[in-house]
């Protein structure tokens, strides 16, 4: 039986193998996981303010900056105004942005084959269970390091 100390060592090393091998995937196609992170985000909510989509990628306005200056450069991202704030810019997705976003998706669904290759669906499917089991249970605990959702 395992620890929940083995358990948590085992969660990482699967996270680290899944990460590596993604960013080695994406890196071969000139994409960064931090180029990725923001387009899935920007599909997944759109005409989001910077500030908002910081908050969601969990970083500082100051280190997005730069990252959304490059897409918007490089014809993935548009800025527009905020009609309820002028300081404050929207983000959207281009054509072009929109066609990366397709290509980033296909190989998202390679990279997840190629990773789970070697299980069986029973196998995946356990798996799926009790990850999301694990999800469930970790969002209902209080976070000792954020007093605020305790």
């Amino acid at each position: 039986m395992s620890t929940p100390t083995e358990l948590g060592e085992l969660l990482g090393g699967a996270w680290r193998a899944f990460s590596r091998r993604g960013q080695a995937r994406f890196s071969e196609h000139g994409l960064s996981a931090a180029r990725v992170r923001l387009l899935v985000s920007l599909a997944a909510v759109p005409n989001v303010r910077m500030r908002d989509l910081a908050d969601r990628l969990g970083v500082s306005g100051r280190a997005i900056t730069p990252l959304v200056d490059a897409l918007e450069a490089d014809g993935l991202v548009a800025r527009h105004a905020d009609p309820a704030d002028r300081r404050a810019f929207r983000l959207g997705l281009t054509e072009a942005g929109t066609a990366q976003l397709q290509r980033i998706e296909e190989l998202q669904r390679t990279i997840s084959a190629e990773i789970f290759s070697g299980l069986t669906a029973e196998q995946r499917d356990q798996l799926g269970m009790l990850l999301m089991a694990f999800l469930t249970s970790a969002d209902t605990q209080p976070d000792q390091a954020c007093p605020e959702r305790a």
